[in-house]
């Protein structure tokens, strides 16, 4: 009986969130707000964890909408903290996400955002899991890309792809090659564009 009402709360929160996703992409955040944060609740008297980061990093995104920088950052961090304990890298990688779209990106603090990533990749799971240093890179290249850096971010996304072949990740290899594709293209080098066009090709021709 104690599991299935825990069950049923959690499925509330669930609910609640599903909800307030829907409030927050019809820009009705106080809405989504309030929503979120009784999920919040839900998950952390559930001892979730993994839905109590998430459910912060929905509350960062929330109030970045409403332009609430400080309070966006301090859920957001948050987040990130409680992903760091649980240490998959999916938890990370959302955490990671949510920091870079709704922190660094909205406020065009670029630099800022490149030293948080170069943080997370000094650390035990930067270093000990590929995915997530090839997610960070990701984000890395990115930011060098809104910064106009598109020779350091055509050289990054070089390092990403090794790696993706290395860590034998196929789909992170089709979407580093893309990346590469188009930054080439901005670059005015047709020739290699079209030759990581042509690796994508190959790519999803030898996929099963």
């Amino acid at each position: 009986a104690v599991s299935r009402q825990a069950n049923d709360r959690w499925q509330e929160a669930i609910s609640l969130r599903r909800l307030a996703a829907v409030y927050n992409y019809q820009r009705r955040y106080d809405e989504a707000l309030s929503l979120t944060e009784t999920a919040l609740r839900l998950h952390q008297a559930l001892g979730d964890r993994a839905s109590e980061s998430y459910a912060l990093g929905n509350l960062g995104e929330i109030l970045c909408h409403l332009r609430r920088p400080d309070d966006a950052e301090r859920y957001l961090r948050q987040a990130l903290e409680i992903a760091e304990t649980i240490g998959t890298a999916l938890a990370i990688d959302t955490a990671v996400t949510q920091m870079i779209g709704y922190l660094y990106l909205p406020q065009a603090r670029y630099e800022a955002g490149l030293t948080f990533l170069n943080e997370q990749m000094t650390k035990p799971h930067g270093q000990q899991d590929p995915l997530v240093r090839l997610l960070c890179l990701k984000h890395q290249a990115r930011l060098l890309i809104h910064l106009g850096a598109f020779h350091e971010a055509l050289a990054l996304n070089i390092v990403k792809q090794r790696l993706a072949q290395a860590s034998y990740l196929g789909a992170i290899q089709i979407h580093n090659l893309s990346c590469l594709a188009f930054i080439q293209g901005e670059l005015g080098a047709f020739g290699p564009a079209q030759a990581a066009a042509d690796q994508i090709e190959a790519l999803l021709d030898a996929a099963p």
